[in-house]
C-alpha cells in the first residue's frame, strides 16, 4: 500500500532548502508514495513550476509561520498522512512544539538546515532557546541532518537523542546542471573576459553568507584583473554596495540579483568563492563542482569540509578573515577544472533512496 506523505515548507522562493524540496517532490517513487506539498506562502515562488502535476499543492496563504500553524494542524487531521516531512529551522521548531496536537499515528520527520549553535550564537536568548529545542525536538520521530557538524551540534548542544538522528547529505543532479550550464547567458563586457580573473559567489545577501568578508578580501587583492560577480538577493544588498564603495572595489563587483539559471555563471568562472560564516550543507558547492569549477571556501561549520576535503583543485582556508581569503585568491592556480565525478556520492538517485528508506520505516 502506498504511503501518504505531506511535505511542508515555508515557501518555494530561491534557496537551497526550496530547491531540495522541489527535487524531492519530483523524484520520490510514485509506486510507494502519494505526495502532498503544503506551502506556508506561495507568493514569489521560484520553484513552483518544477513541481510535477501529480503532486497536490496546498497554499496555506500565510505571511507568517505562527499564523499558519492552526491551518497546518487542520490539514494534518484532514489528510491523515502517514508522514509529515518538514524543513527549515523555524518551521521545524514550530511543528515540534505543536506535535501533541497532530495525529498520533502520523510520523513527523524534520530536516534541519543549519548548525543551530552558529545561527543563535549572538542571541541573548540562547539558553531559553536551547531549553525549548531540547524539550520540543524530542517530540519528533526523526531529525535528518545534512552534515555531521549539524548532527553533532543537535546531539551535543540541544539534547537530540542519537536514536532519532540520521545524516543524509543533499543531492545534486549532475546531468541536469551540465545541460543548463551549457546554455548562453548575456554577460557584461567586463565580465568573463579572457583578460579578467573571474570570481563568482552566490547566495542570500545576509550576514550568514559573509559577503562582507569577500568584499574586504577583494580590496586586498591588488591585481586589477580580478572581477567578482555575486548572484543572489537579500536584505544586506545596500550595505554591501556601500561596503564595496568604502573599500574602493565598487568597479570590481557586480551584484546581479537572483538568477533562475546560475550554472553558466558557475561554469564560466575561474574560481567560485564560498565565504559563509556558517552553513547547513551548501548545495551550491555541489552545483559548482558539477560545473567543473574550482572552489575557495571559508571553514564554515556545516558540511563544507565534508564536501571539499578530498577534492584536488579546491581549498578551504584556515580562518574566516579577509586577509586569509585574499591570500588564498592571490595564490590560487588558474586554469583548473574539476571532474563532475567528484560529486558522484551526492547523486539524486542515491540521496532520494536514503530518504525513501527513512519514510518507509
Amino acid at each position: 500500500m502506498k504511503k501518504k506523505i505531506l511535505l511542508l515548507i515555508p515557501s518555494l522562493q530561491g534557496g537551497g532548502a526550496e530547491r531540495f524540496m522541489a527535487t524531492l517532490a519530483k523524484n520520490l517513487d510514485r509506486s510507494k508514495f502519494i505526495i502532498y506539498l503544503a506551502i506556508v506562502d506561495c507568493q514569489k515562488s521560484v520553484y513552483l513550476s518544477e513541481i510535477p502535476s501529480d503532486v497536490c499543492i496546498i497554499d496555506l496563504k500565510c505571511k507568517m509561520i505562527s499564523r499558519a500553524i492552526p491551518r497546518i494542524i487542520n490539514l494534518a487531521w484532514k489528510l491523515r498522512p502517514d508522514i509529515l516531512f518538514v524543513t527549515l529551522v523555524h518551521l521545524n521548531l514550530a511543528i515540534a512544539i505543536v506535535r501533541i496536537f497532530l495525529p498520533n499515528k502520523m510520523r513527523v520527520i524534520a530536516r534541519e538546515t543549519v548548525v543551530l549553535s552558529s545561527l543563535y550564537s549572538n542571541t541573548p536568548l540562547l539558553l531559553p532557546l536551547k531549553i525549548i529545542y531540547k524539550l520540543s525536538y524530542r517530540m519528533l520521530d526523526r531529525v535528518i541532518s545534512q552534515s555531521k557538524d549539524m548532527e553533532t551540534d543537535l546531539i551535543k548542544n540541544y539534547g537530540l537523542p542519537k536514536s532519532k538522528s540520521i545524516v543524509i547529505n543533499n543531492p545534486v543532479n549532475v546531468d541536469s546542471i551540465v545541460k543548463l550550464a551549457s546554455l548562453p547567458i548575456l554577460l557584461n563586457s567586463d565580465v568573463y573576459d579572457e583578460e579578467t580573473i573571474n570570481l563568482v559567489a552566490s547566495g542570500r545577501l545576509e550576514y550568514q553568507k559573509g559577503f562582507d568578508i569577500l568584499i574586504q578580501a577583494l580590496s586586498l587583492c591588488c591585481n586589477k584583473n580580478y572581477f567578482l560577480t555575486v548572484l543572489g538577493d537579500g536584505k544586506c544588498k545596500s550595505d554591501l554596495l556601500a561596503l564595496a564603495e568604502k573599500y574602493g572595489v565598487s568597479n570590481k563587483v557586480n551584484f546581479i540579483g537572483f538568477i533562475d539559471n546560475p550554472y553558466p555563471y558557475y561554469a564560466k568562472a575561474d574560481i567560485f568563492i564560498l565565504c559563509s560564516r556558517f552553513e547547513g550543507f551548501p548545495n551550491v558547492l555541489l552545483e559548482v563542482l558539477a560545473c567543473g569549477t574550482p572552489i575557495i571556501a571559508t571553514p564554515a561549520p556545516g558540511g563544507v569540509l565534508e564536501i571539499l576535503k578530498d577534492i584536488d583543485g579546491c581549498k578551504v582556508i584556515d580562518s574566516m578573515t579577509p586577509n586569509d581569503l585574499a591570500m588564498a585568491i592571490l595564490d590560487f592556480p588558474l586554469k583548473l577544472r574539476i571532474s563532475p565525478k567528484s560529486v558522484d556520492n551526492f547523486s539524486v538517485d542515491k540521496i532520494i533512496k536514503s530518504y525513501e528508506n527513512i519514510f518507509l520505516q
